[in-house]
């Protein structure tokens, strides 16, 4: 998981994927941190 701080602050509790060919990085945005974690099935 690596962490990070906004540009500007999220007022709203955030969860969003982004997908990437076979892979997915799930964010979590809140107030000045946005957190994040890449995944991918195991094959």
């Amino acid at each position: 998981m690596s962490q990070s701080s906004t540009s500007s602050p999220v007022e709203n509790f955030t969860i969003a994927f982004d997908q990437t060919g076979n892979a997915c990085t799930l964010q979590l945005s809140w107030e000045n941190t946005q957190a994040s974690v890449k995944f991918s099935e195991k094959k």
